[in-house]
Parts: C-alpha cells; structure tokens; sequence
C-alpha cells in the first residue's frame, strides 16, 4: 500500500471520528454553555459545526500532510485558521467556536480517550480582538428587503412552475408579517394564532428550539394572520404551511422531513429573487431578508411612541405576559426566556463594560433607541440590542 493511500485511509478514520463524535452530540443534547444543556444544541447549528471541523480537518491535511486528528498540531492549527478566515470577521469567529464545540465534546463523547487540540480558542478569539475582526451590519451579504421587493419576489413565484411555490410565497408573507424564520413558518399550526379584533398574538417555536410570543396590531399583519387561522376552519391542529412531498424518485409522494422541506423552499425563494432582479452586487435575496423587513416594521412601530409609553404599557405588558406564561410553562415541564432578566441585563450593560468597570458616570435606564431595538429583539426571538443592528435601524 502506498504511503498516499495509506494516509488518505487515516484520513477517512479522522472523519468518521468527527462524525462519531457529532453523532453523540445529537443522542445526548451535549451543548457547551450550561443554559443549553437541558436541550442541547440546535440540530442545524450542530450539522453546521460538524461540517466546518470536517472541512478544517481536510484542509489541514492538505497543508500540512497531517492525516490524524489526534496528531495535530496547535500552533499550525491556528496559522491555518488565520489564513483560511482572517479577513471576514462572521467566518473565523462562527470557525473558532464550531472547533472549539468539537473540542469539548470529543472527549465527552468517549470516542477519543485523550483531549483533542485542534486550535486554542483563547489565542484566536484575541487575534480577533486585535485585528478589529468584529462582525459589522454592512458585512451581511443577506438583503434587508422593502416590502415593494419582497412583492416582486412574490410575483416572479405566482409565474413559477415549482411544485412549492405556494409554500415558498407563504414563508415569505409569514416572515414580513411574523418575524419566522422558515423552520418557524414550518412548524406553526392554526392552534398558534389568537386573534382579538385589532391585535394577533402568535406562538413560534424555531431556531434554538425556543418559544416565543408575538403581539402585532398592525392591520395588514392581523387580517394575515386571521386569514391563515380562518383557511384551517375547524381543523385548527394542522400546519399553516402545506407538507412538502418529493414529487420524484424512490420517496415520490412522501412527505419531506423539516430540513429538506426548509431547503427546497430557500432554492426556490433564491431562484425567484434572482429572476425578480432584486440582488445587488453586495447582497442577495433570501428567506431571511423578510425578517429584516419585519425587524424594521417593528422597530418603527416601537419608535412612534413615546419613552413613556414603552416602558409603561409596551414593556409592562411583555413582562407581565411574560410572567405568566412561565409559570404556565413551568407547571407542564417547561422554562422560557424571561424578558424581566433580559432587561436588567441590558440596563446592566448600558452602565457597565464588565461587572467590575463601570461605563457610565451615574446609572441610567435605556433611553429611546435602546428600548425601542429591545422591544423589536423580543419580537424576533433574539432578545438582546447587538444583534439587531444585522436587521434594522433606528430611525429617530
């Protein structure tokens, strides 16, 4: 055997133990941060983390001819780490924590007995820090779309021949109106919606396996939201969104399962954005680009009102609705987000950079902006200001 053959065999060792390792992972509901251990980690984010080490470990080999994973070194570990991802701060960072989950889990897992190095995560997060590698709202390559350009997304689907077209144009009314992603879209059923007169409240359960709560009151959300409630009639149990079935093959006429159903509709909804003409150099079209217009609906609506009356009646509603519900949930088994917390974690922030180093001379509560990009982060599920610069503005 050939000294080629015989190291693309070890090769093939080190990423079945990656994928044996990644197996485990969904078996045991491993996930690194404690408030996550009780339902581990969301199946496409663990799919997603088993893919890069698999693609960092054969890059690894095709550098430094290094077959075994349980050989690597980690110090070209993190030299290749900085020259495949240095230059896009989402990359390297998204990179280092999906290494650095493998690493925690690998001997967890049993498969290796020893601990496995493939990079030292405290080294590459400073490199980051040093070299100003800090995600940007204008380095998202996702489209924040207008309402006129999600319309002409919806019509280039009206003319398409896809059998899920009228599931792809449903995802993407349900994201503009409802903040879903696909996965939530999906998963939601007429038992999901209340709607009282003016007001529609939703229940989505998506990314993170997280529960969520929206109120709208805006008009054309609510009689949406009515219209999908209404086309069940007394079958309220059923899913809003049509099952996706394969139309060919050996599966012909079975249903798909979530994944595959969540990846046909993005191929068809990126087909129809690219023939709708509404992509720029810059930025592309997708599912995702309706919860930057529902982020942005959202955080308007939020920014119409005076700071009084967000912390007085938008706020004080959330929290108490909020309370309630958890202690709802607790009695059947179940714990959710409480927005109480995340509050004071957000005043915590504003006044300090750490626990110890204060930032501001004198405590404050959230101003105008802060509270109206908190609000619109509950209603998004993200439930925290940084993140929602990637979906929206503030306006003023």
């Amino acid at each position: 055997m050939s000294k080629k053959i015989a190291s693309e065999k070890r090769l093939e060792k080190s990423i079945e133990r990656i994928e044996k390792v990644f197996n485990w992972v969904a078996n045991d509901g491993f996930a690194v941060a404690d408030k996550k251990k009780k339902k581990g980690v969301d199946p496409t984010t663990r799919e997603d983390y088993e893919q890069k080490t698999m693609h960092f470990m054969k890059k690894y080999y095709e550098i430094y001819k290094e077959p075994d994973i349980t050989k690597i070194d980690i110090e070209n570990g993190n030299k290749l780490m900085k020259e495949l991802y240095g230059k896009n701060a989402y990359s390297i960072q998204h990179q280092v924590h999906a290494i650095h989950f493998f690493q925690e889990a690998a001997v967890k897992s049993q498969v290796f007995k020893e601990s496995v190095s493939l990079i030292d995560k405290k080294e590459m997060l400073g490199y980051c820090r040093e070299n100003k590698l800090v995600r940007k709202a204008e380095d998202s390559t996702t489209l924040k779309a207008t309402h006129e350009q999600i319309d002409r997304v919806v019509e280039e689907l009206h003319k398409s021949k896809s059998p899920f077209k009228e599931q792809a144009i449903q995802v993407l009314e349900m994201g503009r109106h409802f903040g879903t992603r696909i996965s939530g879209a999906l998963a939601m059923t007429g038992k999901d919606i209340t709607v009282r007169s003016e007001e529609a409240s939703l229940h989505i359960f998506e990314k993170g396996k997280h529960h969520r709560w929206v109120d709208i009151d805006q008009e054309t959300a609510v009689r949406y939201a009515e219209s999908l409630k209404d086309s069940l009639d007394d079958n309220q149990g059923r899913y809003l969104i049509k099952p996706l079935r394969y139309t060919t093959g050996d599966h012909r006429g079975q249903i798909m399962d979530n994944r595959t159903s969540g990846q046909r509709l993005a191929h068809v909804i990126e087909e129809a954005a690219e023939r709708a003409g509404v992509n720029t150099d810059e930025k592309s079209f997708s599912a995702h680009s309706c919860r930057g217009t529902f982020t942005q609906d959202r955080i308007n609506h939020y920014a119409n009102k005076s700071l009084d009356h967000l912390v007085h009646t938008d706020l004080r509603k959330k929290i108490e609705k909020n309370n309630d519900l958890q202690k709802e949930l607790a009695e059947q088994g179940f714990k959710i987000t409480d927005i109480e917390s995340k509050m004071a974690t957000l005043v915590h922030r504003i006044n300090h950079v750490n626990a110890t180093t204060r930032r501001t001379t004198e405590d404050r509560e959230a101003n105008h902006k802060e509270l109206c990009l908190f609000l619109a982060s509950l209603d998004t599920g993200h439930y925290r200001t940084d993140v929602i610069r990637f979906y929206g503005k503030y306006l003023g």
